[in-house]
């Protein structure tokens, strides 16, 4: 047919666009409001930063407090408080003076930290604030105890303590007291009530915001939900990948998603977060978003429709192909008829067939060259029969009956004529794992006959129920040959060749084993490498040979592995799927 009788689809796809131009303006629409959308979400994320930042300079103000008066107290009577001959009397004096002067300073700027000094040798201090009981609770926690052994010198804890007979928490500094051999004197211990941190923040926090403060162990150590105060929320580098530092994200919480803006102060190390659901963001936007759905909703359905009517016409004639070319692949990739509607089907259509022809002739040409080589495989298989050793056994039967050993003469003959038969008749590629059984056995048996001095020993196990199952022809007896021509080359106390088959769900697992010289890894490597120079091995003929069939029969999944160690034997396993005996027909496999 002429070109000039088909349609372009180029020319279909123009009036598309026309309808593609008219949903632009609504896409330009919908842009804009991303933009000033996102712009404003930008900025809140900004301010937000701005004023967990501003709560994280006034807690670095209450952390160098905290730190001040522990460490002044250190410095000041830190030399006292671990001599061995102290007056108690005068150094709490001491302690109660260093602590008036800095409580004078820290009363304009509302804070009150209390003082708590606990020495090993008995010495106990607590300042107003602070109680006995509150001493005896720090003795009996865990990181207390823990000071005794770590290498900490200093530390913040959130810690219980009881004032007016009600349990609130404290967040402690602790700054660790040691002689000149570093062994552990006490603790000086600074407090100060977690409503402090919980007042720096108060002003910004309502029922709608969460915002807590993290320490550098993902601990919360100030929470607007004071229950949670003190347990571990986080796992601080999770953390930070999963957010980041210094950033405001959108994050999934159970049922809803909220604004998680994160402060981190590297003076401190602490990590101060505040959470506000998107729904109370967004409803000042609630008005912009319900139109803005509204217009994508209306702009969607009318471009659907245009777009399914047009693309509908475009995509019938290739539609109608599809469909049979899907029919012409299941039916051994029969041609299709030849579309006439568009210039493109027909071409498309025409292509196809072409493409059909080549692959029906590749397809012949690879079923051909298949049979080829597996006649190749079984010819090779009848040619291996060793010229040398059917001579040597000739002339070894010959011996035997000028000796008058005709009976043992008449055994090896009966032996051979069994074995050459295997060879001879192989016109199955498959026969059943007894009838390979009683061949080995032959064929060890004319060994054995052959050469007297060699005692060999041949050990079959084999389940009953697997005997009637299925394998490739002469799989055994090229690998039991190597045992006895390479594996007792050098000459071994009672050689024995132990034949093990299992078998592990869909697969039969076949081992063949002897005690001989065995092999280095080097030689083990070589098997598979140079299997044709005139130098080379039978062994290696005959295991890349069967190594070639199996994967040709079965697929690369099975296949054959040599383990070996000089002087401790070698061993060849064989992994082969199961056959059975009605899913053989000549050379088919089905399992």
């Amino acid at each position: 047919m002429k070109r000039k009788n088909k349609k372009k689809m180029q020319a279909i796809l123009f009036n598309l666009m026309s309808v593609v131009n008219i949903c632009i303006f609504v896409v330009v629409l919908l842009t804009v409001f991303v933009v000033i959308f996102n712009n404003s979400m930008n900025m809140i994320k900004k301010s937000r930063l701005e004023v967990l930042e501003q709560i994280g300079k006034r807690n670095e103000i209450i952390n160098n407090v905290v730190v001040y008066m522990a460490d002044n107290i250190f410095e000041t009577l830190g030399s006292e408080l671990i001599s061995q001959k102290k007056d108690y009397e005068q150094l709490t004096k001491g302690m109660d003076s260093v602590l008036d002067q800095n409580s004078r300073m820290l009363k304009k700027i509302q804070m009150e930290p209390t003082i708590i000094a606990i020495m090993r040798d008995g010495y106990e201090y607590y300042s107003a604030g602070e109680t006995k009981e509150n001493v005896g609770i720090i003795k009996n926690s865990m990181w207390y105890i823990n000071n005794f052994t770590n290498n900490e010198d200093e530390f913040w804890t959130v810690r219980f303590n009881v004032e007016d007979n009600i349990i609130n928490m404290k967040l402690s500094y602790g700054k660790i007291l040691r002689d000149n051999n570093k062994e552990y004197k006490g603790i000086i211990i600074a407090s100060i009530t977690e409503k402090t941190l919980n007042n720096v923040y108060a002003d910004v926090s309502d029922t709608e915001k969460m915002i807590y403060i993290l320490d550098e162990n993902g601990k919360a150590i100030s929470h607007s939900i004071q229950s949670l105060v003190g347990n571990n929320l986080y796992y601080m580098p999770a953390f930070f990948d999963n957010y980041g530092k210094n950033s405001s994200v959108f994050v999934a919480r159970n049922t809803k998603h909220v604004l998680l803006t994160n402060y981190y102060s590297e003076q401190t190390g602490w990590v101060i977060v505040e959470e506000i659901p998107v729904k109370s963001l967004l409803k000042s936007y609630s008005i912009i978003v319900y139109m803005a759905i509204y217009l994508l909703i209306f702009s969607t359905t009318i471009s659907f429709i245009a777009v399914y009517y047009t693309s509908r016409k475009i995509s019938k004639p290739m539609a109608d192909i599809t469909n049979k070319m899907i029919y012409s692949s299941e039916n051994e990739f029969s041609k299709i008829d030849i579309q006439t509607e568009y210039r493109e089907a027909y071409i498309l259509s025409n292509i196809f067939n072409m493409t059909i022809n080549k692959m029906n002739r590749l397809i012949e040409k690879i079923k051909d060259e298949e049979r080829n080589k597996r006649k190749f495989e079984l010819s090779f298989l009848r040619a291996q029969i060793n010229p040398h050793f059917l001579h040597n056994t000739l002339f070894s039967i010959k011996c035997l009956i000028e000796m008058n050993k005709s009976e043992k003469a008449n055994i090896m003959l009966s032996n051979l004529m069994k074995t050459l038969k295997m060879h001879i008749n192989a016109s199955k590629e498959f026969i059943s794992i007894s009838e390979e059984i009683e061949y080995l056995k032959n064929y060890v048996s004319l060994m054995q006959n052959r050469y007297d001095d060699r005692k060999l020993t041949l050990n079959i196990s084999v389940d009953d129920d697997l005997l009637e199952l299925y394998i490739p022809r002469l799989m055994l007896q090229p690998i039991v040959e190597n045992s006895i021509f390479h594996g007792f080359e050098k000459k071994v106390v009672d050689p024995v060749i132990n034949i093990n088959i299992d078998d592990f769900e869909s697969s039969l697992i076949i081992r063949i084993s002897d005690n001989g010289g065995g092999m280095t890894t080097e030689e083990i490597d070589n098997l598979w490498r140079n299997s044709y120079k005139k130098n080379s091995k039978f062994k290696q003929i005959g295991l890349i040979n069967i190594k070639k069939r199996i994967e040709l029969l079965f697929g690369e999944e099975n296949g054959i592995t040599v383990i070996s160690e000089p002087q401790k034997g070698t061993e060849v396993i064989l992994k082969l799927r199961k056959v059975l005996q009605e899913g053989i027909n000549g050379t088919d496999i089905n399992s």
